[in-house]
């Protein structure tokens, strides 16, 4: 019966998600008491408990993604003076922003068919699918077993710090997961080859987007995680047999990611320029005691 664990792994996975999104269940806090007309939390189809604290979410990140199902981000964004797209993430009509935030993308273009709340359950959870699939199929690229990889899995996922940043960790961590294993893939596929092997070079383009991704993720968790997960692949891929066909693959990768990245910064050219020469209007100061504002 369990002579396949990692099937039965993914398997369960894939029905926890898929259970989750029948039921339109997520973990969002947007039903707060501050947010309700009796002024008590609303606890209908939410897995545990809307708390105040989360603010960045429930005033931020959610309103964000409801917005992508119900209007075209020109409707629903800040109206700044440069387009905010780069900021809500929710791509508008530049190419290589759709390519980048592919899954706002896909959601805008699936709302008009598929009920809200599965949407959005879909768009919740999607992250958190990609790392429990993916994050044991990266470890065990580094030589770690299944029986250990799993429960790592669950550990980072479960982590207080992914709670406290209402999944927030798990965004950069799936995207750098992702390109990492399929650069893998990619490297010890056309190292095996005699000539140039399609799937792999596609993989490891495929790849390159996704680091592009990345790199634009919430700064303080992309970077960490993006060298966390991306290092040791590469390091990988240099000790491996075939060096310079592995090499070709990583620099398809590269090319990839900064031909995406440019584009996008291109496309978002004025809001990058306001965003670089805005002061934050306050100084943050921690004092280590209490403070009167």
């Amino acid at each position: 019966m369990f002579r396949r664990p990692g099937a039965w792994y993914r398997g369960i996975v894939a029905l926890a998600f898929a259970l989750a999104v029948l039921l339109g269940i997520s973990s969002s806090s947007i039903g707060v008491g501050l947010l309700t007309d009796s002024g008590a939390p609303s606890e209908d189809i939410v897995a545990g408990v809307p708390r105040g604290i989360r603010s960045d979410e429930f005033l931020r990140t959610t309103p964000w993604r409801l917005g992508t199902m119900v209007s075209p981000p020109e409707v629903f964004d800040t109206p700044l003076a440069a387009d905010p797209s780069i900021g809500t993430v929710t791509p508008t009509a530049g190419v290589f922003e759709t390519l980048v935030f592919f899954d706002a993308a896909l959601v805008e273009w699936l709302a008009p068919v598929l009920p809200d709340a599965q949407l959005f359950a879909a768009y919740w959870w999607l992250p958190l699918l990609v790392v429990l699939l993916l994050l044991p199929v990266w470890l065990g690229q580094l030589g770690v077993r299944l029986w250990i990889a799993a429960p790592t899995t669950l550990l980072v996922v479960l982590s207080p710090a992914v709670a406290w940043w209402s999944l927030w960790p798990m965004l950069p961590l799936a995207w750098a997961t992702a390109a990492a294993t399929l650069l893998v893939w990619a490297t010890v596929r056309h190292a095996r080859s005699t000539s140039v092997h399609p799937a792999a070079v596609a993989a490891a383009a495929l790849s390159g987007v996704l680091m592009s991704r990345t790199a634009l993720a919430y700064f303080p968790w992309a970077v960490p995680i993006g060298v966390a997960i991306l290092g040791p692949s590469v390091l990988l891929i240099l000790t491996g047999r075939r060096r310079l066909r592995r090499l070709a693959m990583v620099g398809v990768a590269g090319m990839a990611a900064a031909v995406v990245l440019t584009g996008v910064i291109l496309e978002n050219a004025d809001a990058f320029s306001a965003a670089t020469s805005t002061i934050y209007p306050g100084t943050r100061i921690v004092t280590g005691t209490a403070t009167n504002l």
